[in-house]
């Protein structure tokens, strides 16, 4: 017989802290990376400014799951507990705390991050803003070789985007 290491009130704890640490780091990431964007635009550094409105997305994305989303995580490994086995569930627990919290920038998994940070918060454009958030990291990246856009064009979309994401935050109570 398998005795059970820890029980899943003991998982959602962990889960728990785990939020609360990512809710710090998102909260602090999110101003500096807008200011940063911003800043680095006014010196004419385009292409950097482009990844900082990328990370302040992310950072946005991570503060709405620690906080508002953090019941939707619960379920899910509230599930894996029902459903599968409690080895599922703290497998599930796992990636939450050491990679979904802290919005890993793999499209498949951002994707479902955004989504789920959107459900959260009943707000569909936060999902939305996800394609104009991997434009500006890709352009950061690949500039208008792979991304057809002037960089007029890129720096409206980075003041844009940053502005958005303050105000959504501010919306939400997140700032």
């Amino acid at each position: 017989m398998v005795v059970l290491a820890v029980s899943l009130e003991e998982l959602l704890t962990r889960l728990r802290a785990a939020a609360k640490l990512a809710e710090r780091l998102h909260r602090g990431n999110l101003e500096q990376f807008a200011e940063e964007a911003l800043r680095l635009l006014e010196r004419g550094d385009v292409r950097d400014a482009a990844e900082k409105a990328w990370a302040a997305y992310k950072s946005l994305l991570g503060l709405i799951l620690a906080t508002r989303g953090l019941s939707l995580i619960e379920e899910r490994v509230r599930k894996a507990w029902e459903q599968r086995s409690p080895a599922s569930a703290e497998k599930e627990l796992e990636w939450w705390a050491q990679t979904g919290l802290l919005v890993p920038s793999a499209r498949p998994k951002l994707e479902q991050i955004a989504r789920l940070a959107a459900e959260a918060v009943g707000d569909r454009e936060i999902y939305e803003r996800l394609v104009e958030a991997v434009v500006l990291h890709l352009w950061f990246y690949h500039g208008p070789d792979i991304v057809p856009l002037s960089e007029e064009a890129v720096k409206e979309r980075i003041v844009d985007l940053v502005d958005w994401a303050r105000k959504r935050a501010k919306r939400y109570g997140l700032l």
